[in-house]
């Protein structure tokens, strides 16, 4: 059995590097100036599930019409609780249905027929897939790949089938990244781990923070809870999967439990969900722990609640650390690689605890709640107020060659209708 997932691992390797170096006989890439009458950037994604990356580039879209810069959405598949999220002058083409496989070659069809001013592009295989498709274009478009995970633990923690698709990927995004106009990493960790594990220097990758605090957070803020809170609730939001590690944090609830009345609310939904209702009546927490399901605005859930926790295996950065921050409240969060020390300034504006420990996870919520460590809300605005989205879409567009001095005034871009369609 080992040897036939090894012949396959060879045989797949085999074909991926050929096809590499067969669409890599287009032309090089090129730096050069941003045509004014050629403005439009195209986000790249796999789907638009309720996830942080996903959300993340709806800002950017957002940053991107507030500048009066025209955006094409292209998805692999048209799925996602965000797809009405999308705003409604953002044309949206999927390319990966029915057949994900095309995707690449219809992605190239799209960029030889409508040239863009530059692509950004996040997920370690759509990032492969974009840089195939502009070598089968024979373009030189510039193309920004985005990585917002640690790939050394996703390799580690990968499943069957996982396990092949991320051994090509480690063979094959060194092959990208060195054609891109830039590679983005989320957090200085992160850059790190992938110049480690793919074997590409270090200097070669930008690190731009996640875009999380738009001209819209406080509205969103302020618009009515879903569910109630109260200063001394506990607040989980994210997905449930296994890299959030709730059970962790369920652990430490049943420790909490002894000692104190506890209102834990957990806003997510997932894979896992099943699990950890199983969990949840298993420890006798059922009437101390809810669990809501995927709320679309969390952010009022976090400005009423004592303490967010992000009980976390590993981060790309914690986007829902920063969300907390700027409404106010206190943060714990367990020092997982690699966003949260970066975030917190190794606990300056937040307690961090070890990883898979249930002790000091409860100990550093009560601690919160009981005020024992406390930051005030105005300090925790003004470090959040730091991953703004305008910083970030700024920084991007200026890799991708824009001049944004000579951008034109903010203005709405010409409305059309985002019915997503297969090319």
């Amino acid at each position: 059995m080992l040897s036939m997932v090894y012949l396959l691992k060879k045989q797949l390797s085999t074909f991926l590097t050929e096809y590499l170096k067969a669409a890599s006989r287009g032309k090089k890439d090129k730096l050069k100036i941003m045509d004014k009458d050629r403005q439009q950037v195209w986000f790249v994604l796999a789907k638009l599930q309720m996830g942080g990356i996903e959300r993340n580039r709806l800002k950017l879209i957002n940053q991107c019409l507030q500048w009066g810069i025209n955006v094409h959405l292209i998805l692999l598949e048209c799925k996602g609780e965000l797809l009405q999220d999308i705003p409604p002058q953002v044309p949206v083409t999927c390319l990966g249905q029915p057949y994900k496989f095309a995707f690449p070659l219809r992605l190239a069809k799209l960029i030889r027929s409508q040239p863009p001013a530059c692509i950004i592009s996040a997920f370690d295989d759509v990032n492969l897939m974009v840089m195939v498709a502009r070598a089968l274009a024979r373009s030189s478009t510039p193309v920004l790949l985005s990585n917002h995970n640690t790939f050394a633990v996703v390799i580690s923690e990968a499943k069957e089938l996982e396990k092949t698709k991320y051994f090509v990927l480690k063979h094959t995004l060194p092959w990208a990244f060195r054609r891109a106009r830039s590679v983005v990493a989320v957090s200085n960790g992160v850059a790190d781990d992938l110049s480690h594990s793919l074997c590409i220097p270090r200097e070669s990758i930008e690190v731009i923070y996640n875009p999380v605090i738009d001209s819209g957070f406080h509205d969103r803020t302020c618009l009515p809870a879903t569910h109630t809170v109260s200063k001394q609730t506990v607040l989980f939001v994210g997905r449930l999967v296994s890299q959030k590690d709730i059970p962790n944090l369920l652990a430490a609830c049943v420790i909490l439990k002894q000692r104190r009345h506890l209102d834990v609310l957990i806003a997510g939904d997932g894979p896992e969900r099943p699990m950890i209702e199983t969990q949840i009546k298993a420890m006798g927490l059922a009437q101390s722990v809810r669990l809501v399901g995927m709320v679309q605005n969390p952010l009022p859930l976090m400005a009423g609640s004592g303490v967010l926790v992000l009980p976390s295996r590993f981060e790309g950065l914690g986007n829902v650390l920063i969300e907390a921050m700027a409404c106010g409240i206190q943060v714990v969060s367990t020092n997982c690689p690699h966003g949260p020390a970066e975030i917190l300034e190794d606990g300056r504006y937040g307690q961090l605890v070890p990883v898979g420990n249930p002790e000091a996870l409860a100990a550093a919520i009560e601690q919160s709640l009981n005020g024992e460590f406390w930051v005030e809300p105005d300090i925790l605005q003004a470090r959040a107020a730091e991953f703004s989205v305008e910083k970030a879409t700024r920084r991007y567009l200026e890799l991708a060659g824009y001049d944004m001095d000579s951008l034109p005034p903010s203005r709405q871009a010409t409305p059309q209708t985002h019915q997503p369609f297969t090319f």
